[in-house]
């Protein structure tokens, strides 16, 4: 069982994404924000961080870059979530230190797969 840090500044996002990996068969952490997400960190690693790419405040990007500049969140696998149609977006996400991107809405095949693909074990 895997622990996913899910961190989405919409409510009901992050409790559909909670039911789903939960329904994985995987423990869903939830979070609203940049800064809890990092709270979180400082408690405990997760297996997988699935974080949205806009959110109001500090975006994903400088989310991703501050996650990689503590010593639990160096490695942990992060992929970004959006509902942007923006070719490059991936492009900037992988420059970044982010391991993928996954459109919006997410399906339950597609997020089965990205927890099976970035999490061992």
């Amino acid at each position: 069982m895997a622990r996913v840090l899910i961190v989405d500044d919409v409510r009901e996002t992050v409790e559909l994404i909670s039911m789903a990996v939960s329904h994985l068969g995987h423990q869903p952490i939830g979070t609203h924000s940049a800064q809890d997400a990092m709270d979180q960190l400082q408690q405990a690693t997760p297996d997988l961080i699935l974080m949205d790419f806009m959110m109001p405040g500090r975006d994903g990007l400088e989310t991703l870059r501050d996650i990689r500049s503590m010593p639990q969140g160096k490695y942990v696998p992060v992929l970004f979530s959006t509902a942007s149609s923006d070719k490059i977006l991936e492009e900037r996400v992988l420059a970044a230190g982010g391991n993928g991107l996954l459109r919006k809405p997410l399906g339950m095949s597609e997020l089965d797969r990205a927890i099976k693909a970035y999490v061992t074990g």
